[in-house]
């Protein structure tokens, strides 16, 4: 950034600012886009696509960008006439004619993003730059996709980021797993067109819930044909009933009929303007025509365009026999597709219970659908790296103020410039000052803060501004070195404070000969002497300086210290020098200044108070008595900020002002670095290991451990260990931090700011800690979710915690099931929590799943424990739950990318956990029963009728003895395989865990299996039976789920799992058979209903009409035998599955 001059602020976002720019030793202007590093995937995607872009007049020009300590920085050609927005603002509307003009250049640029095969996502009138001739382009890509992410998402069936702005998304994207493609652009386009020539959008409400409807449901209003009609035809269509939004059109509400570019580029609107792209091609959107095929026929039912273009299986259906769960489409909305299935006479549950759309219009469902990989032990090792790389989150490394209590704890980051202060909001004043009454009490005019901030980033190319900044400098000076009203001073003070809020100006005090007041002014009384025997002037005359006072200053003092990005080191250094000056320009105006009676050798002068910053706050921090408590926390406060900034400095102090636009102004302080002192170290880790249960211990401990943890978060590489935490004093630190964090006698925000500081430490150091240690943290940790009053506590907690447990469970320890279960339980506790954040759910939910993965040597299956212990305790049910959320689409500028799908992603990974735990229980169990079965149980006759005798009896009850053990280890693995995947099959996404042709087979082997075959039945084999039958129960709801993987998946199903369901029917009891047989005829009958599976593929139904006839036949007097419904439900199944000749016979048996 050193190569660039920075001007005027001309935009700003949420998290960014645009200036104006001027390349270095050129007279080529530029924009700088200074963006928080919060923001970074943005920042870096916009980056990857204006490279893929670069070279189309109507595209905005890329040059380059750099990262500096605070942000990122994209540089871009500068467009001096402002965006359209800004027109639309001046002049309401424009003409149909000067519409046409606009879009001309927007439909070009457009067209060649979309020919490199980006979605732009972000389509609106802001982000439409004018050139100095009139032209327009396109600018702001960080909301933009390729298609090539967007098809690998797609073919791995995960659901694709829908993000934008509300007025302008396209209809799709605010429905469940709509997708960006050309046509939302192109929605978007019809919209600005709209936009302009009315002088609003034609959806507009102050509610998101009723703007969805009005995009979703109703016309484009107001209509624009009176104004044009061919442009009414482009943009609303041939509507129906005179309305808006026809087919063809660019607001069609289908975006499978919604003009295309074929029909945009040639319509009469342009007057053949576009004629010479006709001929270009479009890169194929595969992830769209994927939607097409399965949830389009959803969201649009009646489109006319289904038949053509989509032709596979829809995503869920109806069960036309019972409904144990609700489908997501069926509480979305009753398609065609669902109403008009056969309705059979009888039902167990109904939809009908489930409230409708139409009676809770606002109450949109989205159903996240995951689909699990192929499980195998390599992928067990892949998901569990893929755990501990999804866990940080940039939230995570926000830095935080080291506040003392005077302010939110919401305040601006350390690490931000602040560029973005809300000017309603009143700044904080530290002590008992009045914020709102120090403007009427300043003896001199105060700047306004923004145009001080101005005329600071102007200095460079403006003399009277440099002469306008050093002027009021000089004047703050004079004005607190000559105060004698103590009002006075503690309205300087306020006035400093509320300016040091931007880092311009807080770069300029703490580098001004007015640091050296406000050190005397900050320090112990009993240094008044002293420093009357080493100040140089002797002719400011020390107040005697209240606590009040005090408090005021160090709190200003350290407000500037958090924002300012360059400190010159003679100002931390007792008796340093202060340089701040603008060159040789100071020199002409020092006629000036004499003559108003100031003395600019202020601003060049060494520091009056002889103190530097480092004695000062350690003076303010000892346990005298002359400090109070509040004294000593400021103190602390301020001289936290300080250390992170010396931890955080860049190698080259140069560099770090080029982070700041007041760099002009500070173009002659020293280059050289700060460095730690010995003593501050020393000062922080006592504070640290400190002991004692009241609550100034606790306060000073807090601020200590923030400190630690800012630093910690940001320091280079090895700093911490080198010059913070030596390995001498690290254990130590770190045991007492954990102690803090463990004590339930510690105020909760101590104790999560003492948890959030050992989590970052031990990044850096080694970790002193055994795993009953960890353990024991973790659980504090998770804990604390549920006491922290703040949310930003809450998830800093489960941060914490979970980082805690994912320590424990990567080092390989001894788990037994007692702290398995334990585990499992604060887990599901924190998911329980109902103002807990995405962010915080979705790390709870990765521990758990890392959990699920443990296997080894030491630690036996306790995964398949822990999968079995959370199932038991409702985990299936919590994980949908969270999957049926409120649909939620937001502004593009409320989260970025990662914070808005990291809950997803965690949903995600733990579906494969599960998965995987799944696979490894099923082998467990069909490798028990393949040895139970090989081992020839049951003794042979003539063995047991020939032996008499002492060994022969021992021989006999070894046998016994053996089997017995075998017997029962078969019996836990299979009870532990059948109540796991019970308990998967009630919810949908769980359900694809079980439903794969990988775990089918084991599944129906486990389904199937009896006492072996001369065994007595015992309660044992009855209640797995029972089990059993549960399982089998479970699975008719999870039909839809079979039918969604194709001909394939269900082939399995018919091979494998349906014959051990016929095995059921054998059965000597009628409960047991009736119970079999329902489920059978069930499963069944949805599949013979379904019209693209079973009746396309005639093999399918053959093979399935084939094992019925084989399998079923054989049992019919025995069933037809049974009491009702089992005769009814008999007569039913077979008279769909069967062909009418075998009627006739079993209507003879009947009678």
């Amino acid at each position: 950034m050193n190569n660039y001059h920075l001007y005027e602020e001309i935009g700003h976002g949420k998290y960014t600012v645009v200036y104006k720019g001027r390349k270095r030793y050129s007279i080529e202007y530029v924009g700088v886009k200074s963006t928080e590093k919060c923001r970074r995937s943005r920042v870096m995607n916009e980056v990857a696509v204006l490279n893929d872009i670069k070279g189309h007049f109507n595209v905005l020009r890329f040059h380059n960008w750099y990262e500096t300590r605070n942000h990122l920085w994209i540089i871009t050609e500068y467009c001096a006439g402002g965006d359209l927005l800004k027109v639309l603002k001046q002049d309401s509307k424009v003409s149909p004619d000067q519409c046409r003009a606009f879009c001309l250049d927007i439909i070009s640029g457009l067209h060649h993003v979309h020919r490199n095969g980006i979605i732009y996502g972000d389509l609106k009138p802001s982000n439409l730059l004018f050139t100095e001739e009139g032209r327009l382009k396109l600018c702001d890509f960080g909301m933009s996709q390729r298609l090539t992410d967007l098809e690998n998402l797609s073919a791995k069936g995960k659901p694709l980021p829908r993000r934008g702005t509300p007025y302008y998304m396209a209809p799709e994207l605010l429905l469940d797993r709509g997708v960006h493609s050309f046509a939302s652009d192109l929605w978007a386009l019809g919209i600005v067109m709209h936009e302009l020539v009315t002088g609003r959008p034609p959806f507009v409400s102050n509610s998101f819930q009723s703007l969805q409807h009005l995009i979703k449901e109703e016309d484009p209003k107001p209509d624009i044909t009176p104004l044009s009609s061919t442009m009414a035809d482009l943009v609303h269509g041939r509507a129906r009933g005179g309305g808006g939004g026809g087919d063809d059109s660019l607001l069609a509400k289908d975006p499978v009929t919604r003009l295309d570019w074929a029909g945009l580029l040639s319509h009469p609107f342009w007057k053949g303007q576009f004629d010479h792209l006709l001929d270009v091609e479009l890169p194929p959107q595969k992830h769209f025509a994927d939607y097409v095929k399965t949830s389009h026929r959803l969201h649009y039912p009646s489109s006319s365009s289904i038949g053509r273009n989509a032709t596979s299986t829809s995503s869920q259906r109806l069960n036309p026999l019972t409904v144990q769960t609700p489908s997501s489409e069926m509480l979305r909305s009753e398609t065609p597709s669902a109403v008009n299935q056969p309705t059979p006479p009888t039902r167990r549950h109904t939809v009908d219970a489930i409230p409708s759309p139409a009676s809770s219009p606002l109450m949109q469902i989205q159903q996240l659908v995951f689909h699990p990989s192929a499980p195998s032990e390599s992928r067990r090792v892949t998901v569990a790296a893929a755990i501990t790389k999804l866990l940080p989150h940039w939230s995570d490394q926000s830095v935080s103020p080291i506040s003392t209590g005077q302010e939110e704890e919401d305040a601006v980051p350390s690490d931000s410039s602040s560029d973005f202060v809300d000017e309603g909001a009143s700044s904080p004043a530290g002590g008992k000052e009045n914020q709102k009454g120090w403007e009427n009490r300043l003896s001199f005019k105060p700047f306004d803060r923004d145009a001080f901030v101005a005329a600071i980033t102007q200095s460079a190319t403006s003399a009277a501004l440099n002469k306008e900044v050093h002027h009021h400098i000089a004047v703050i000076h004079q004005q607190l070195r000559s105060a004698t009203s103590p009002d006075l001073v503690h309205a300087i003070i306020a006035y400093l404070n509320h300016l040091s809020e931007r880092v311009e100006i807080a770069d300029v005090v703490l580098n001004s000969s007015i640091l050296s007041l406000l050190l005397v002014l900050a320090s112990p009384p009993d240094k008044d002497a002293d420093h009357a025997s080493r100040s140089s002037r002797g002719q400011w005359t020390i107040m005697r300086r209240s606590e009040a006072l005090r408090i005021d200053t160090l709190n200003m003092l350290g407000k500037a210290l958090r924002h300012a990005s360059f400190i010159e080191p003679g100002c931390t250094a007792a008796g340093g020098s202060h340089s701040m000056m603008v060159g040789a320009s100071v020199v002409s105006h020092h006629s000036e200044a004499g003559a108003s009676g100031l003395s600019f050798d202020t601003l060049t002068d060494g520091a009056h108070g002889g103190y530097g910053l480092f004695e000062m706050l350690q003076q303010c921090i000892e346990p005298t008595s002359s400090n109070s408590l509040a004294i000593r926390r400021v103190a602390l406060a301020a001289l936290g900020e300080l250390m992170f900034y010396v931890a955080t400095q860049q190698q080259s102090p140069t560099a770090a002002a080029a982070d700041t636009t007041a760099n002009s102004i500070l173009s002659t302080c020293s280059s050289s670095s700060l460095d730690l002192p010995p003593s501050v170290v020393s000062v922080v880790v006592q504070t640290c290991l400190v002991n004692g249960d009241d609550l100034e211990v606790h306060g000073l401990l807090m601020l200590a451990a923030q400190t630690l943890r800012n630093i910690a978060l940001m320091a280079p590489d090895g700093w911490v260990s080198t010059n913070l935490l030596t390995p001498n004093i690290s254990a130590q630190v770190l045991g007492r931090l954990a102690k803090a964090g463990c004590d339930s006698s510690v105020s909760p925000r101590v104790r999560v700011t003492c948890l959030a500081a050992l989590d970052r430490t031990l990044n850096l150091v080694p970790s002193p800690f055994t795993s009953t240690e960890l353990l024991q943290v973790c659980m504090s940790g998770l804990r604390l979710a549920g006491r922290a009053g703040a949310e930003s506590d809450a998830q800093r907690a489960v941060s914490s915690g979970v980082s805690f447990g994912l320590r424990l469970l990567g080092s390989h320890a001894r788990l037994d099931a007692a702290t398995a279960e334990g585990l499992v339980g604060e887990i599901l506790s924190v998911l329980g929590q109902p103002r807990l954040s995405s962010v915080s759910r979705g790390k709870a939910i990765l521990l758990l799943a890392r959990l699920f993965l443990i296997r080894g040597p030491s630690t036996g299956n306790i995964g398949a424990h822990a999968l079995h212990c959370a199932l038991d305790k409702n985990f299936a049910m919590r994980f949908e739950r969270i999957c049926r959320a409120p649909d939620a689409v937001r502004d593009a500028d409320s989260e970025d990318e990662d914070t808005a799908s990291y809950l997803q992603r965690a949903l995600s990974v733990v579906v494969d956990a599960v998965s995987i735990c799944l696979w490894q229980c099923l082998t467990d169990a069909v490798t028990d029963l393949r040895a139970l079965t090989t081992s020839n149980p049951t003794p042979s006759p003539r063995y047991s009728s020939s032996r008499s005798g002492t060994s022969s009896t021992s021989a006999s009850s070894s046998a016994s003895l053996r089997r017995g053990s075998a017997s029962s280890s078969v019996n836990m693995n299979i009870s532990r395989a059948l109540n796991i995947i019970m308990h998967l099959l009630a919810s949908s996404n769980m359900a694809r865990c079980v439903l794969t042709e990988s775990h089918l087979p084991s599944v129906a082997r486990i389904a199937a299996w009896q006492t072996p075959c001369g065994s007595p039945r015992s309660g044992t084999s009855a209640g797995l039976q029972h089990l059993q039958l549960l399982m089998i129960e479970g699975l008719p709801a999870q039909v839809g789920v079979l039918l969604e993987g194709g001909p394939p998946l269900c082939d399995c199903f018919v091979r494998s799992m349906l014959p051990s369901i016929i095995s059921h029917t054998h059965s000597e009891l009628a409960d047991v058979r009736f119970r079999a047989f329902k489920s059978l005829s069930d499963i069944t009958m949805q599949m013979l209903a379904d019209d693209e599976t079973y009746n396309v593929d005639g093999a399918l139904r053959a093979r399935l009409t084939s094992l019925l006839r084989e399998q079923l036949l054989p049992l019919l007097g025995v069933l037809l035998g049974d009491d009702e419904p089992t005769p009814t439900l008999v007569r039913r199944l077979l008279s769909v599955a069967l062909p009418d000749e075998i009627m006739t016979p079993m209507v003879k048996y009947r009678r």
